[in-house]
């Protein structure tokens, strides 16, 4: 029978790397012809080898395989494998296949650190960009620098250079003389109020002092801090349940016309030809809007998030930190994912209740479509919205999240060599 590791297994071992922080692992690992987990296995081994059994240098080769040998083992290893073999690439290509088993330590080190979903989803990131052929050289050399820096490694730095790629895809759209497209990011925005007191045992949350905080985390923080002088005689997870599903919300929403979500605004509309009637037919409009998610469309995601307050590594830090305060807490990661689902389930519920519709609308009403990977166009009319408490990485947020029909008209997004055009056909 297979054996399935978690995470939490994989990061236990790096901790036996970071004990050894004297050890010289400058030898570098030939990444030419690492095609896979387990070429990337071999070659660590043969780096081990080449030393003394007693060496330093053998016995971190050693812990290095045995983490390899962990993300071998794991569900969703395919995943992983994908990214490794990228780097490998990236190495291989700019590094002339020479890397310090040090670097390679403090990527596994820095990858199993992070929360599973959120590794997973910074690396699926990273994979379609890097599948990508309008990816850059220049942000490959810029992404090989990061990891060979002189400090330590660090991956989400990696992440959002990759992520500065993606922007450059949206760019490229409104590229060329002939493009209909230009940029129009927006990022919406949605206040959250509390409508009134609300009382639990010794405690009054005042929705006055809440409203009245200078930013989203700190109406995280003042909750949390309420939530630490309340009286708990039993689980206190059970009662911040109980509290923050008893929270009366509300919604301060602006309805102009710059408060809406896109990427791309049409300066002319997008065209068909049809080929049976010879007649060209208006998929979308001019001064429309435009999304852009470089996903396959079958696959429902996000389309915008609300009250991200552990969006930031500070931030998160911040919420565990007064979180660990409650009287009880034994376990405070357990209590983090606990109270920020229960948050967001919250918010979920209260909106869809009350004007999450109307928003929704507004948001979307002068967007024509979205284009997906591949530059396929959907129109908005086989796409539909709805409110949810999952985001990024599956973690616990107030969203919006889009649904592509079943059998929706496609369209692909005409590419030629000095750009787009207006012209789409059919794939």
């Amino acid at each position: 029978m297979d054996v399935v590791v978690t995470f939490k297994q994989i990061n236990n071992l790096t901790k036996q790397l970071k004990l050894t922080e004297d050890i010289d692992l400058n030898k570098n690992v030939d990444f030419s012809k690492v095609s896979s987990l387990d070429d990337l296995k071999t070659a660590v081994t043969s780096t081990g080898l080449q030393h003394g059994e007693e060496t330093k240098t053998r016995n971190r080769s050693l812990e290095l395989r045995k983490m390899l040998s962990a993300i071998d083992k794991l569900e969703d290893k395919e995943i992983f494998e994908k990214y490794f073999t990228n780097l490998s690439d990236l190495i291989s290509t700019y590094k002339k296949g020479s890397f310090s088993l040090k670097k390679l330590s403090e990527i596994i080190i820095d990858l199993s650190s992070k929360d599973i979903n959120v590794a997973k989803q910074q690396i699926e990131d990273i994979i379609k960009i890097f599948e990508d052929t309008r990816f850059a050289e220049k942000h490959k050399k810029k992404l090989i620098s990061i990891l060979t820096s002189s400090s330590s490694v660090d991956l989400d730095k990696f992440y959002d250079e990759t992520k500065r790629a993606y922007a450059d895809y949206e760019n490229s759209f409104a590229e060329g003389p002939y493009s209909p497209f230009s940029i129009y990011r927006t990022s919406p925005q949605l206040k959250i109020l509390l409508s009134q007191d609300s009382s639990y045992n010794n405690i009054t949350i005042s929705a006055a002092e809440f409203n009245g905080q200078s930013s989203d985390i700190s109406k995280v923080i003042f909750l949390i801090q309420k939530l630490s002088s309340a009286k708990f005689y039993g689980n206190p997870n059970e009662s911040i349940i109980r509290i923050i599903s008893s929270l009366n919300f509300t919604f301060n929403f602006d309805y102009s016309p710059s408060n809406v979500k896109a990427d791309l605004i049409l300066r002319e509309p997008l065209l068909f030809e049809d080929r049976t009637t010879r007649k060209s037919i208006q998929i979308a409009k001019k001064d429309s809007f435009i999304e852009v998610k470089y996903k396959q469309y079958e696959e429902p995601s996000y389309l915008s998030e609300f009250f991200k307050v552990d969006a930031s590594s500070v931030n998160a830090t911040l919420i565990e930190e007064e979180l660990s305060k409650i009287p009880k807490v034994d376990n405070v990661r357990e209590t983090f994912k606990i109270f920020m689902s229960t948050l967001s389930e919250n918010l979920r519920k209260t909106i869809e209740s009350t004007e999450g519709d109307r928003i929704i609308d507004h948001l979307t009403n002068n967007l024509s479509g979205m284009i997906f990977k591949d530059n396929i166009f959907i129109s908005k009319k086989d796409i539909r919205f709805y409110w949810n408490n999952i985001g990024y990485a599956k973690r616990s947020r107030l969203s919006i999240w889009y649904e592509v029909s079943d059998n929706p008209d496609m369209y692909k997004i005409s590419s030629t060599s000095q750009g787009f055009s207006r012209f789409v056909f059919k794939p």
